[in-house]
């Protein structure tokens, strides 16, 4: 029991490190400290997923999607994960078209993934693709 206690702890610690990087990044929407930024959140997302941004991003759908499950990361923190992916897209200024559009494809990829973990169907879910797809 303690033991499966100690996991539920290690995950929520992980959502709550996700909800931090998001945080970070909406808040800090000044143009000039985008690089400060992104530095930041991979150096932190490094440090919490023992993966790099990067890294992540050019991962096979279905490497993606056994990583994102070997976290046993809760429906919820999926969904921040997707959101700061598609924030960091927004960042266009910084990235190339090819990375902005793996960072679009591994948010819908998430959503996909909350589908698959809940069991449940999300019209908010299906909305967010919608836009992440229709955002430029």
């Amino acid at each position: 029991m303690e033991k499966r206690d100690y996991i539920e702890s290690m995950i929520e610690q992980l959502g709550n490190s996700l909800r931090k990087m998001l945080s970070f990044l909406i808040k800090g929407n000044n143009k000039e400290n985008e690089i400060e930024m992104i530095a930041t959140i991979d150096r932190d997302f490094l440090t919490e997923f023992k993966i790099s941004i990067d890294e992540l991003i050019l991962l096979s759908n279905d490497d993606f999607k056994k990583k994102i499950i070997e976290l046993k990361l809760k429906e919820n923190h999926i969904e921040i994960l997707s959101q700061l992916f598609l924030q960091m897209s927004w960042l266009d200024k910084l990235f190339n078209d090819l990375k902005v559009e793996k960072l679009k494809e591994k948010a819908i990829l998430c959503l996909d993934i909350a589908d698959f973990v809940s069991n449940s169907f999300s019209v908010e879910r299906i909305n967010k693709k919608k836009e992440i797809l229709n955002s430029k």
